[in-house]
């Protein structure tokens, strides 16, 4: 059955906007917590005598114009009047909130304050928002809807938090006569509907009657397609594309046809919005076909930059064809001076968001290509659009580098052959017919064949040249996965290790553990991508398994012990400290205090904070912290140094070792050691005694 969009012309007359008169609603509502408005009231002075009250008010207004130091208590005699007075004898900001003199003044006078604080709003902005934001009134709408263009903005804020009465405010401006008001109405309204607030809106429309939620709904319909068929340029050869099915069945060549006319007007909004309601139904290869078929035919056509539709087609419809049909001309369109072009099919490799496509673009940002920025911003956008950790986007971008599913890569000289190794820190080595490793591949000799050898040393070359960049990138990134806990589900752990080309090689010389698994539950990686046990015994994931790198603080002395034996056993060298790790721990003394001194006055070389920056500390001029704790509890340790590493020098002097301390941003006691997860507080410790270390 054809998509409905593909059935019939699309093509039709937009429908006419319908203007709705609408007289504007109001609402007031002042947000208190429990008995916080009670307190307010009771901490002002209303039952002394009127006279005495005038005398102190009277002194307060002029301590307040005077500035210099003025007592905690005060301003509690102040009336609304004094407030603009108080306002153009600029009054610091500071003064205003640290007296809390916004919000007793809108607990002692409520609705009766509003005028005034719209009033000293230009003087005081942030302090008058931070009460404006417990104050749900369509008032406060309306004066902030009012301010002018450098106070722009602050609608917006005020009505992430009061969407519904916003939408009130809104509404009968976004559904009246065209004009500058309509507009600037429907932009926030829009970005209301972006940030969730749909039915806010749509519960204010029901308050304005059935002709506003009729029109409500119109507002936000996708924009309607010309009422005329596009054009399809000359270089589209309708019948000699590869045809689209659905269910099996080829389109008919009128459904074809509007696929295609909906594609030329990729990526306007009305055609994403229909082309995005028919590809469910359709077959995802034969509409990748099309795709990589088009692209050929605009790059063949010189790729016409108003023929841009076609990389939006691509980034739609197709796959990794498409992005190796990319990639493969953007750096002669960069070194060509064809920035624009590069750039639009650079953001189409990264929208088709394929793990072939990440990884192209991961590579530009290692080049020292005119693409290399903005291959990072795509990746940036990309990442926080599908909501990904830098982690897990980097899971998705480390290269297979050419080597085939075993992990090798062949190196043909005709009459005989290499094939690539890797060590424990992923550097290449070559290995012979024999078995026998070397270092880097033999000279050519005469019985070879001169353009085999010629090619084998160039792919060597790059294979060298590209593992170098990777390496320790990826081994850190291992470590800090092990130190942070982070896991993986088996799918997603035998696409990026078990079976990755490249990763294979770390992840076989370590240590992994499956969460809350009966019985065994750490194992190995062997050669052949089978599992094995601490004891040498066959393993197999079980269903629903979390996988990680296993700290070794979560194992036994006598686990920790078999595993020592039995990676000696095969010889495998690990690519960080994994089961050898030095462990560390608090002492009884240091788990309830929130210092430590175990380090103080010990010397440490410059050079080594250096190796401080992959593991998560940050440096000022006198001291370095890290997070360590998490989001249930943050926590911050801070190391003492003198003279003080000045951001991290060229060429840091050697320093004198302080204090070790923790902190937090939370209210209450300052957190103590034993408050740290015991494997944050064992890599704290470590962190701090590597600086001593003097290899």
């Amino acid at each position: 059955m054809l998509p409905r969009a593909l059935a019939a012309d699309p093509w039709v007359p937009a429908r006419k906007r319908v203007v709705v008169s609408l007289t504007p609603l109001e609402r007031t509502e002042i947000r208190w917590a429990a008995g916080e408005r009670e307190a307010c009231v009771a901490s002002l002075p209303l039952r002394e005598d009127a006279a005495q009250r005038a005398l102190r008010r009277a002194e307060e207004r002029a301590m307040f114009l005077r500035g210099g130091i003025i007592p905690i208590h005060t301003g509690r005699y102040l009336e609304l009047e004094d407030l603009p007075v108080l306002a153009q004898g600029n009054l610091g900001g500071a003064f205003v909130s640290h007296h809390d003199l916004l919000r007793l003044a809108l607990a002692r006078h409520g609705a009766a304050a509003f005028p005034t604080l719209f009033e000293v709003f230009a003087t005081w902005p942030r302090e008058v928002m931070a009460v404006l934001h417990r104050i749900d009134a369509t008032s406060v709408a309306a004066f902030l809807r009012s301010l002018p263009g450098n106070f722009v903005g602050y609608f917006d804020i005020w009505a992430r938090g009061h969407a519904e009465t916003a939408a009130l405010a809104l509404l009968p401006a976004a559904l009246g006569p065209d004009g500058e008001a309509r507009n600037t109405a429907m932009k926030t309204l829009r970005l209301l509907r972006k940030n969730g607030d749909q039915q806010a809106i749509e519960a204010a429309g029901k308050a304005y009657g059935d002709a506003a939620v009729a029109e409500i709904e119109a507002l936000f319909a996708p924009p309607p397609l010309p009422p005329k068929a596009p054009k399809i340029p000359a270089f589209v050869d309708v019948e000699a594309l590869p045809s689209v099915t659905a269910s099996g069945e080829p389109l008919p060549r009128e459904a074809m046809l509007r696929l295609l006319q909906l594609s030329t007007l990729l990526p306007q909004e009305c055609a994403r919005a229909v082309v995005d309601s028919i590809l469910p139904e359709l077959d995802r290869g034969p509409l990748a076909d099309l795709a990589e078929a088009l692209l050929r035919r605009w790059i063949a056509a010189e790729a016409p930059t108003k023929e841009k539709w076609v990389l939006y087609a691509a980034a739609l419809l197709g796959d990794d064809r498409a992005v190796r049909a990319l990639v493969a001309r953007l750096g002669e369109w960069s070194e060509a001076g064809l920035a624009a072009r590069a750039k639009l099919a650079l953001d189409a490799v990264v929208s088709i968001g394929s793990d072939v496509a990440l990884m192209h673009v991961s590579f530009l940002t290692r080049s020292k290509g005119g693409l290399k920025k903005a291959a990072a911003a795509a990746l940036d956008r990309y990442r926080e659009g599908a909501g990904l950790s830098e982690d897990e986007l980097a899971d998705r971008t480390v290269p297979d580098l050419g080597l085939d599913a075993r992990g090798t890569m062949r190196f043909d000289y005709g009459p005989r052959s290499y094939r690539a190794g890797f060590d424990q820190d992923l550097q290449p080595y070559v290995v012979d017919h024999e078995g026998a490793r070397a270092s880097a591949l033999p000279r050519p000799n005469k019985a070879d064949d001169p353009e085999k050898a010629a090619r084998a040393q160039e792919l060597w070359r790059a294979l060298k040249a590209e593992t170098k960049a990777l390496a320790a990138a990826e081994v850190r990134r291992l470590e800090r996965a092990m130190v942070r806990g982070r896991t993986w589900d088996r799918p997603a752990f035998e696409r990026y290790f078990l079976t990755h080309p490249l990763m294979q090689h770390l992840a076989r010389r370590l240590v992994w553990g499956v969460d809350g698994a009966h019985g065994p539950w750490t194992f190995r990686i062997a050669e052949d991508a089978t599992l094995s046990t601490d004891q040498d015994e066959p393993y197999q994931l079980p269903e629903g398994a979390r996988i990680r790198i296993v700290h070794p603080l979560a194992l036994t002395a006598e686990v920790r012990g078999r595993w020592s034996t039995l990676l000696a056993d095969y010889r495998i060298i690990q690519p960080f400290e994994q089961i050898g790790r030095e462990l560390f721990a608090a002492t009884p003394e240091e788990r309830g205090a929130s210092t430590t001194e175990r380090w103080k006055g010990r010397i440490a070389l410059g050079e080594r904070f250096f190796s401080l920056k992959h593991r998560g500390w940050r440096f000022a001029d006198y001291d370095m912290g890290k997070s360590v704790g998490d989001e249930s509890l943050p926590i911050e340790a801070t190391l003492r140094t003198e003279p003080g590493l000045q951001f991290l020098a060229g060429k840091p002097e050697d320093q004198t070792l302080g204090a070790l301390s923790l902190g937090t941003s939370t209210e209450g006691a300052a957190p103590t050691f034993g408050d740290l997860h015991p494997i944050a507080a064992s890599e704290l410790f470590r962190d701090v005694d590597a600086l001593l270390r003097q290899s």
